[in-house]
């Protein structure tokens, strides 16, 4: 192990020798680490703590509950060091907006003069952490005290009330969908059953996106569907037991983000106080507000761009391939996510089928159109007698020199030049 210089104790600021050993039991609470060396490290731990094993800062034992004042400003500290820091800003107002917003059980624990958002105590479900995270977000809410309870006398004196009351009104701020009456739906062409996020999203989600970007005040309502289709429907239909398809499941997603929010709720036989299973709500919120403004910054900085790239090779498609079914890019974009949208909004009367584009090492590569966003089904994957060649032996069979692969599922493949992927998409095209 690598000696350490002698430093401070991050604890008790007390000088320290150099010391071989990773760790000194001296307090028996927070080990003594040379300042520095403390610092360096603590913010990659944490940021793997919170963000991968949220569940970890739970334990009892885990010496980084101890933490936990100071525990919102270890994580920007963490963040910063990453290379998605610029999400920072965004992070920051939520953090801040956490550090600020008391979680209780009861109103009279609640500062005067703070707003409360009420929602149901006991175990918490992924729609309400994200619906109060959001809240969270929204200039109006931002810092306002969580009351968990499911007291009616309680939640009467809650400014806002989600997930729980039997009672959906937007006039008086009541956001429940558990009444056997509610049949809500965020419109604009979705169908899915709201839940407490969704239904939150539908009201505030606009005005949300709007603060956290006023630079992109006029693309609010592409972000707002966007973000909805991307991210939040997917929680409505968890909570609401909706099936993500039809007929039997061939096999089963565990991490998603409703699962992994259930992990931070205590296990069915670990003891718990309402206490307890508030700070874990908090870590909840922080999760779910957290990834949300992961998806909002990927559409921003990197979704959006793109659109432009492929409005324009959608456009000038016909001078690719007469058919109009071949794309070409000049440098690689992430087109999945528009091909089809553009495709409408162009009024394009012939299906395209095959995108080209280069790697990163300069090579290009064909890839198939799926039937549907995120779908694995191709519109038309490559012939058959290419699937799973490679090298000579695919140049050899497509008579085109050059070509690398053609992956086994036919939905990609990649030739070494640009003549060699035109050439490949043309015979593609022309293959019966």
């Amino acid at each position: 192990m690598t000696t350490m210089v002698v430093g401070t104790c991050c604890r008790c600021q007390t000088e320290r020798p150099a010391e071989t050993r990773k760790r000194a039991n001296v307090h028996g609470r927070i080990l003594h680490y040379p300042y520095k060396v403390f610092t360096k490290n603590i913010s990659r731990i944490l940021h793997w703590t919170i963000f991968s094993k949220p569940s970890l800062m739970l334990t009892a034992a885990s010496p980084l509950k101890r933490l936990r004042p100071n525990i919102m400003s270890a994580v920007l500290t963490a963040q910063s060091l990453f290379p998605s820091s610029d999400e920072t800003p965004s992070l920051q107002k939520l953090v801040q907006a956490l550090n600020n917003a008391p979680v209780v059980s009861s109103c009279a624990d609640v500062p005067e003069g703070k707003k409360k958002i009420g929602t149901h105590s006991g175990t918490f479900h992924c729609d309400e952490a994200l619906g109060c995270a959001m809240l969270q977000l929204h200039p109006d809410w931002s810092g306002s005290a969580v009351v968990r309870s499911r007291d009616a006398s309680e939640l009467a004196k809650c400014d806002i009330v989600i997930d729980v009351g039997a009672v959906y009104d937007h006039e008086s701020r009541r956001y429940d969908h558990h009444q056997r009456s509610f049949d809500g739906i965020l419109g604009r062409g979705f169908s899915t059953k709201l839940s407490a996020c969704g239904l939150v999203y539908k009201h505030y989600g606009q005005e949300v996106i709007a603060a956290l970007y006023p630079e992109h005040s006029a693309d609010v309502d592409l972000f707002y569907d966007k973000l909805y289709s991307g991210f939040v429907e997917h929680v409505d239909a968890i909570d609401n037991g909706i099936e993500v398809a039809d007929g039997p499941l061939k096999y089963s997603v565990s991490t998603t983000l409703s699962s992994r929010v259930g992990s931070l709720n205590p296990r069915w036989n670990q003891k718990s106080s309402p206490e307890d299973s508030n700070e874990r709500f908090r870590y909840a919120m922080l999760t779910t507000g957290r990834e949300l403004l992961g998806k909002l910054h990927n559409m921003v900085s990197s979704w959006f761009p793109a659109r432009s790239i492929v409005v324009d090779a959608v456009e000038k498609r016909k001078t690719v391939h007469p058919s109009g079914k071949v794309v070409l890019l000049d440098g690689y974009c992430p087109w999945g996510g528009h091909i089809h949208e553009v495709e409408k909004a162009l009024n394009v009367d012939v299906p395209i089928e095959y995108v080209l584009y280069p790697d990163s090492s300069g090579k290009w590569r064909i890839q198939c159109v799926p039937v549907e966003p995120g779908s694995f089904q191709s519109r038309r994957k490559l012939p058959d007698p290419w699937c799973g060649v490679r090298d000579e032996a695919l140049s050899e069979l497509t008579g085109i020199d050059g070509c690398i692969f053609v992956h086994a599922a036919g939905f990609i493949g990649g030739t070494q030049t640009k003549e060699g992927i035109l050439e490949l998409a043309e015979k593609a095209v022309a293959f019966e």
